[in-house]
């Protein structure tokens, strides 16, 4: 499979009325990168894809397409698990299918896994070794008497990332 990135241009959204959504100044203009994978009918990575092969639309309105190349910059892929008392049968299956994807990404990107039963905790911190994920997935328990907190994982793995962003600029 071929991890594509689309630079697109977006506009700022017509948070200021109507105005700006009609007649939006430069200043209004944002680009923003989107990635996709690209396959052909066999399943095969599709190849030689241009801007031309991209249409995007954001609530009805075209977005114009910048720029297609191929993603090369590794990626952080945080993996929210149910921990929580109702996953307990299937633990085991989870632990098998988290073992091979961290197999299959090996070195594609960072990886993190974080349980979401009872509170958001870190299994594993960022990492690509396969051998680290699958050592955290040796410490996957359903947690007795625990719900699942999924949007709670959500914040906190979003607030992370952007901490990462903002302390490397």
């Amino acid at each position: 499979m071929i991890h594509v990135l689309l630079t697109l241009v977006l506009l700022a959204p017509a948070a200021f009325g109507d105005q700006t959504a009609r007649n939006p100044q430069a200043s209004d203009t944002k680009t923003r990168d989107v990635y996709v994978s690209v396959t052909d009918s066999r399943g095969a990575p599709a190849q030689n894809l241009t801007v031309k092969d991209f249409m995007v639309r954001e609530d009805g309105a075209a977005r114009e397409v910048l720029r297609v190349a191929p993603a090369t910059a590794p990626m952080q892929i945080a993996v929210l698990i149910d921990d929580s008392q109702a996953s307990t049968h299937g633990i085991q299956q989870m632990r098998e299918g988290l073992a091979a994807f961290a197999d299959k990404l090996q070195g594609k990107g960072e990886i993190a896994f974080v349980t979401v039963g009872e509170r958001p905790t870190a299994l594993v911190e960022y990492t690509t070794s396969a051998a680290a994920l699958k050592k955290g997935l040796g410490r996957l328990f359903a947690r007795p008497g625990s719900g699942a907190y999924l949007l709670d994982g959500i914040i906190d793995v979003c607030r992370g990332l952007k901490n990462a962003v903002v302390s490397a600029e």
